[in-house]
């Protein structure tokens, strides 16, 4: 589970902190491409903030991460996920 719903006002910009660049990619990047090398069977990502730009980042280049929108405690929404089977993008 990666906990990408922050809004980053430190770093004064619109974009989610997790989509800020690195040597040219996000930083969500380098943390799903470490991932893929186990393997995993799922990899939730709870988004929130500006949620749409997250979510076309993953579905272009980790179509297989599973996002889910955190609506309270980002460990209860990807929790609930889990219990319910995990596997369907919502």
């Amino acid at each position: 589970m990666i906990l990408a719903a922050g809004l980053g006002k430190r770093m004064k910009s619109e974009i989610p902190k997790v989509l800020h660049q690195v040597c040219f990619k996000p930083i969500l990047y380098y943390i799903l491409k470490s991932l893929s090398a186990i393997d995993l069977k799922n990899t939730f990502i709870v988004v929130g903030h500006k949620e749409q730009l997250v979510r076309q980042f993953l579905n272009s280049d980790f179509p297989d991460a599973i996002a889910v929108t955190q609506e309270n405690h980002a460990v209860a929404v990807a929790e609930e996920k889990l219990v319910r089977g995990g596997s369907a993008k919502s």
